[in-house]
């Protein structure tokens, strides 16, 4: 859609300043996070280095058991893979609801932890945790962590907006 276009295409307004070059997010590795935002946001810490370890476990455990996963589509577009009734990863194709990049989407326990955007080498990786971006990488792979995710935040509000509308769907009535 333009909303999201518009975003894509404004990339390049966010600030290096608040960032971390991807070779160097280990250095922060244990650190926890808080966002104090305001006065009436609840603080919360986040070990982002650990749970970003736990999520590229759960990424590659999926990834490699793929054969082992019952795949479907949904409509004439959009695939998935599930396991015990549940999708552990949705693909969304560039086109779909007015996006003009392909989405991959990862859960566990019917929870959004990860999302892929990509087109062509344009790629984008958003990191959730209980519904909060956690970090996003962006596609000069900057990384961006909680507390401090900047523009990546916008692009993770649509994504999970467009994950809780097709989750239900990509269920096998489980």
């Amino acid at each position: 859609d333009e909303a999201f276009q518009a975003y894509m295409s404004n990339k390049g307004s966010i600030p290096a300043s608040n960032s971390t070059s991807a070779t160097n997010a280990s250095e922060s590795a244990g650190t926890a996070i808080s966002n104090n935002a305001s006065a009436s946001d609840n603080t919360i810490n986040i070990d982002v280095e650990s749970e970003v370890k736990q999520i590229r476990q759960w990424y590659s455990d999926t990834q490699n058991g793929l054969d082992n996963l019952m795949y479907s589509q949904y409509g004439d577009d959009i695939e998935y893979y599930f396991e015990l009734g549940y999708a552990v990863k949705g693909i969304i194709p560039s086109g779909y609801d007015g996006w003009d990049y392909t989405r991959q989407y990862f859960y566990k326990d019917q929870k959004l932890y990860f999302a892929f955007v990509f087109k062509g080498s344009e790629e984008y990786r958003v990191y959730f945790k209980d519904g909060k971006v956690i970090r996003y990488i962006d596609n000069n792979g900057t990384v961006y962590d909680y507390g401090n995710i900047g523009d990546g935040e916008q692009l993770g509000q649509k994504i999970i907006a467009e994950s809780d509308k097709l989750y239900p769907e990509f269920n096998c009535g489980a």
